[in-house]
């Protein structure tokens, strides 16, 4: 039911940015203009627009540290997640100036079966484990880039700039089952797979990361043929910053990390190729990896309102590789 559900999301999706897409080239270009009168120009500012449907594979992760020990550690799946794509580029050709806001948005539903794991014996060893169908209920990524670029003869190009990377996740988790040990507060028995399962219904955890990654940006391009390009962008940063809020439901508790100075890395490869004068079909494939978040957390006691603060308690992380097709309109 809900793979039916994606589907149709995904075709209206595809639906709609094509007929805006062919829209909006009918009302800025008619029958019969030509591209002498259309009035572009190498020396002067070029103005595009995009949009397309993609589709996400990749996991959020969330842990719960004791000092450097791994005391529990979360998995939020997109497997998959779809998404529509939207942007503008703005570009000086004789500069070699570039400014570009690419902005993606998921479609909510289920998107695969999280995990909690926790390893309460101090010794790597599990203890505990859930799994609980994971709903992502929000997903929004926008990437800002400012470059500037430079030929290396005919057809390649080099150069680099700035990006700013933001991006708002949300999962629920809900129904499932837990396989705890029986002890209590004490030395636990390792966890296995043959463990009972106990059911659990409803919402048992609500969970959101939020980033905000300042970015070096490096960029590549190649002319393959007259009408044909392929470009490779790699955007670096150890200042990615990942504020979080894990809502457990049945606990009535609240744990909130600002978290800074983590690791990014977003690579991205992009084809090009031009179908008529003005307009482009662009197919694209990129990797989003962020890890080596730490911070403080508070608890907060949501029936009491009590908190508690403990030093580098929580930590955070991302991977996801997404592909996209999509068309893009000179204006």
């Amino acid at each position: 039911m809900y793979t039916k559900g994606v589907r149709s999301k995904a075709l209206l999706a595809l639906i709609l940015s094509t007929l805006l897409i062919r829209t909006a080239y009918a009302e800025r270009f008619p029958e019969g203009t030509t591209s002498s009168s259309r009035g572009s120009s190498p020396s002067e500012w070029n103005l595009c627009a995009t949009s397309g449907i993609g589709l996400a594979l990749g996991i959020a992760r969330e842990f719960v540290y004791s000092g450097a020990y791994v005391v529990s550690e979360l998995v939020w799946p997109m497997e998959p997640l779809v998404f529509w794509e939207s942007g503008l580029r703005l570009e000086r050709p004789s500069w070699g100036l570039r400014l570009e806001l690419r902005l993606r948005a998921g479609l909510d539903g289920r998107t695969g079966t999280m995990s909690d794991s926790d390893f309460l014996n101090m010794d790597g060893v599990k203890t505990h484990f859930s799994a609980h169908e994971c709903f992502t209920e929000r997903a929004m990524l926008a990437d800002i880039e400012l470059s500037r670029e430079a030929r290396l003869g005919t057809a390649l190009t080099v150069g680099g700039g700035l990006g700013l990377t933001l991006m708002r996740f949300k999962w629920t988790a809900r129904d499932g089952y837990l396989q705890y040990p029986t002890e209590r507060q004490t030395h636990y028995t390792p966890w296995t797979a043959g463990l009972p399962k106990e059911p659990h219904y409803g919402t048992g955890i609500v969970y959101e990361q939020n980033y905000l990654i300042p970015s070096l940006v490096l960029r590549a391009g190649w002319a393959c043929t007259r009408n044909a390009r392929l470009s490779l962008t790699v955007a670096l940063s150890p200042l990615a910053a990942c504020d979080d809020l894990d809502n457990h439901v049945v606990r009535g508790l609240d744990f909130v990390e600002r978290m800074r100075g983590g690791l990014s890395l977003l690579g991205t490869l992009r084809y090009e190729h031009v179908l008529r004068e003005g307009t482009q079909l662009w197919i694209s494939g990129d990797l989003r990896l962020v890890g080596r978040l730490v911070g403080d957390t508070i608890v907060t006691h949501l029936t009491t309102g009590e908190q508690s603060t403990y030093g580098n308690g929580g930590g955070a992380g991302l991977g996801l590789g997404a592909c996209a097709l999509g068309l893009s309109l000179s204006l």
